[in-house]
């Protein structure tokens, strides 16, 4: 008596149909998974670009409203209200409500451990000199900050001729540009966002 055909097993052909059938689906099931976690890898790396280039832009945006008042010191010399030093700077900057004496506003960038900082607060002539009233407000402006440097190019003194200088301090005049160096890192990338602002010269 015949055993019947299906009892038999697979055939050979059968048997290689079925193992090319299982790879292919084991194959595309691998493949989207290497695709999600490239999507996903891409997603992490475009937020963090996003995140340095938006504090970089905050600080341009900072830096472009600089006002250079004139102050005078306690000996009655004058000197322009802008400290700028390489890992940081003080400044006099216009609030979004204008640039008479009521919108002026006393700020500070600088890095504290790996963060970079902001204070900022109404600009009052004595905190200007290390007296009572200095930036009230603080804020974290970018972590993980692996670069922040900075330096000025301008003429040191009347007649000079201009020059990048990595310190601009007890001057009568504020800097024509800042050079900001500005890197982080992010999903183990250094992403750098560094800028160039040009500053105003008219003072008070």
């Amino acid at each position: 008596m015949k055993t019947p055909r299906r009892s038999r097993g697979f055939t050979l052909i059968e048997a290689l149909l079925s193992i090319a059938l299982m790879s292919l689906i084991v194959g595309t099931i691998a493949g989207g998974f290497r695709l999600g976690k490239r999507v996903w890898e891409t997603g992490r790396d475009y937020e963090g670009v996003q995140e340095v280039e938006e504090a970089a832009g905050a600080l341009e945006a900072i830096l472009s409203r600089a006002f250079p008042v004139q102050l005078n010191k306690r000996d009655g010399a004058p000197t322009i209200a802008f400290d700028g030093r390489p890992d940081r700077i003080r400044l006099v900057t216009t609030s979004d409500g204008g640039s008479d004496w009521g919108g002026l506003a006393l700020t500070e960038i600088s890095v504290s451990g790996d963060d970079l900082d902001l204070r900022s607060g109404v600009l009052r002539p004595e905190a200007w000199f290390g007296g009572a009233g200095g930036p009230a407000r603080s804020a974290i402006a970018l972590r993980d900050v692996a670069v922040f440097e900075l330096s000025y190019f301008g003429s040191p003194e009347p007649n000079a001729p201009p020059v990048w200088t990595k310190s601009w301090a007890e001057r009568l005049t504020a800097p024509k540009l800042v050079s900001v160096r500005l890197a982080a890192r992010r999903n183990g990338r250094l992403i750098d966002a560094s800028f160039v602002v040009r500053l105003r010269q008219n003072p008070l």
